[in-house]
C-alpha cells in the first residue's frame, strides 16, 4: 500500500512538473465560460434559432480543420525529431497560409454552387463566417507548437483567451440583437483575436528558415489529413444529416447535447497535447509501452469519472436552467458523453500512431468510423430521429477504439531491441 502511495505521488509530481494540472485549471475555468454560454444562447434564441447558430459554428470549425489537416502534427514530429521546432512553426506557416487561401475559395466556389444546408439563412452567413475561419486555424497551429515547447502554462492561457473573447462575442451580439446579433458578434471576435494572434506570435510566424524537408513534409500530412479529418468531421456530419433528415426543434436537441460533450473533449484533447513531446523521447520499446500504459490509465480513470459525473449532472443543469423545449437534450447527453469519452482515449491510441508513424493505419481507422457513423445515422434518423443519431454516434467511436486498439498492438506486440521510429 505504502508502494502504492508513493508511485501515485511520483505519478502526480509527474504531470505537475508537465504543467498538466495549470492547463486543467484554464480548461475547467473555459468549460464554465461554454456551459455559460450554451445555458444564455438557449434561453435568448429559439430552438429553430439556436440551431441554425449551431450549424454555422460547426461548419466554421470543420472549414478551419480542412486548413490546418495535419500540417501541426507534421510540424511537432518532424521539428522534435531534428531539434528545429521554430524553423518548422515558420516554414510549415507558408504552406499553411496558401492552403487556407486555396480551402476558402473552394469552400466560396462551394457555396456558389450547392445548398450545403436547405435553411436558406444558414446558407448565406456561411459566406460571411467564413471569412475568420483562417483565424481559429491559426489559433489551432499556435496551441499545438506551444504544446510540443512544453509552454503548457502560456498554452492554457491562450485558450483562456480565445474561449472568453469568443463568448463574449457571440452572448453580447445574440443578447442585443438575436440570432443575427449572435453572428455579427461571432465574426468580429474572430477578425479581433487574428490580429492580436498575428501581433503576439507574427516573430515567430514569419521568421526566416533554411531549407525544410518540404516533400516528406507534405506526405506524412497528406496522408495522416485523411484520419484528421475523418476524426473532427463527426459533429459537423452528424448536424448536416439531421438538419435533412430532422426538424429544426430537433437538430437543436441535438446540437444542445453535443455542445455539453466538450467538456470530455477538451480534455482528452489537452492530455494528448501535453503528452506528445514526451512520449517522442521514448525511442525504445519498453519505455514507449510504459508511457503509452500509464497515459491510456490516466485517460480511462478521468474519463470513466467525467463521464459519470456528466451524465448525472448535465442533463439536471439543462432542465433547471434552460426552457423546456431543450428537456430532450439532456436524455441525447447521457448517451453522446460516453462515445465522447470513447473517442477520448482514441486521441491518445492516435497520438502513439503517430509518433509510431503509422499514420496510415489511423487514417484506414477515422475513416471507417465515419462512414459507419455516415451510413448508420442516415438509416436510424429516419426511424428514431436524434436519438437515432446518438446511437450512430456510440457505434462508430466503439468502432473507432477497437481498430485503433488492435492496430497499436500489431505494431508493439513483439519485443525488439531496435529503435521505434
Amino acid at each position: 500500500m505504502v508502494e502504492l502511495w508513493a508511485k501515485g505521488r511520483v505519478a502526480v509530481r509527474s504531470l505537475a512538473q508537465k504543467g498538466f494540472f495549470n492547463l486543467l485549471l484554464a480548461l475547467g475555468a473555459v468549460q464554465v465560460i461554454s456551459f455559460t454560454l450554451k445555458i444564455l444562447l438557449g434561453r435568448w434564441l429559439s430552438s429553430e434559432d439556436f440551431a441554425r447558430v449551431s450549424l454555422v459554428l460547426e461548419t466554421h470549425s470543420l472549414l478551419a480543420t480542412v486548413m490546418t489537416l495535419a500540417l501541426p502534427t507534421a510540424m511537432i514530429r518532424f521539428g522534435l525529431a531534428e531539434g528545429r521546432l521554430d524553423e518548422y512553426l515558420a516554414g510549415t506557416m507558408r504552406l499553411f497560409g496558401l492552403w487556407a487561401l486555396i480551402t476558402l475559395g473552394g469552400f466560396y466556389l462551394l457555396l456558389s454552387l450547392v445548398a450545403v444546408f436547405t435553411d436558406p439563412l444558414v446558407q448565406s452567413w456561411l459566406y460571411v463566417t467564413a471569412a475568420v475561419a483562417p483565424g481559429l486555424a491559426l489559433f489551432n497551429y499556435l496551441i499545438n507548437w506551444l504544446s510540443a515547447r512544453r509552454q503548457t502554462s502560456a498554452r492554457a492561457w491562450l485558450v483562456f483567451s480565445q474561449r472568453a473573447l469568443y463568448a463574449l462575442g457571440l452572448g453580447l451580439g445574440a443578447q442585443g440583437g438575436g440570432l443575427i446579433g449572435a453572428l455579427w458578434g461571432f465574426l468580429g471576435q474572430g477578425l479581433l483575436f487574428t490580429l492580436a494572434l498575428l501581433g503576439l506570435f507574427g516573430r515567430w510566424l514569419f521568421a526566416q528558415t533554411q531549407a525544410l524537408d518540404l516533400k516528406a513534409l507534405v506526405r506524412f500530412s497528406a496522408v495522416d489529413s485523411v484520419g484528421h479529418l475523418a476524426g473532427f468531421a463527426s459533429g459537423f456530419v452528424l448536424l448536416w444529416m439531421a438538419e435533412r433528415r430532422l426538424e429544426l426543434a430537433q437538430v437543436s436537441w441535438l446540437a444542445m447535447a453535443l455542445s455539453f460533450t466538450v467538456v470530455a473533449k477538451f480534455f482528452f484533447a489537452s492530455l494528448y497535447n501535453v503528452m506528445y513531446p514526451y512520449l517522442m523521447e521514448r525511442n525504445d520499446r519498453t519505455g514507449f509501452v510504459r508511457q503509452l500504459r500509464s497515459v491510456l490509465g490516466l485517460g480511462a480513470v478521468m474519463g470513466l469519472g467525467l463521464a459519470l459525473v456528466a451524465m448525472w449532472l448535465v442533463p439536471y443543469l439543462i432542465h433547471w436552467m434552460l426552457p423546456p423545449r431543450f428537456d430532450a437534450a439532456g436524455d441525447l447527453f447521457r448517451w453522446l458523453i460516453w462515445g465522447e469519452s470513447l473517442i477520448g482515449l482514441c486521441l491518445i491510441l492516435e497520438m502513439a500512431l503517430e509518433v509510431l508513424g503509422a499514420v496510415r493505419l489511423k487514417a484506414v481507422a477515422l475513416g471507417a468510423a465515419l462512414a459507419l457513423l455516415t451510413l448508420l445515422g442516415w438509416v436510424l434518423m429516419a426511424r428514431w430521429g436524434a436519438l437515432g443519431a446518438v446511437w450512430a454516434f456510440l457505434a462508430a467511436a466503439g468502432l473507432r477504439l477497437v481498430w485503433l486498439s488492435l492496430g497499436c498492438w500489431w505494431i508493439l506486440r513483439k519485443p525488439s531491441d531496435q529503435p521505434l521510429f
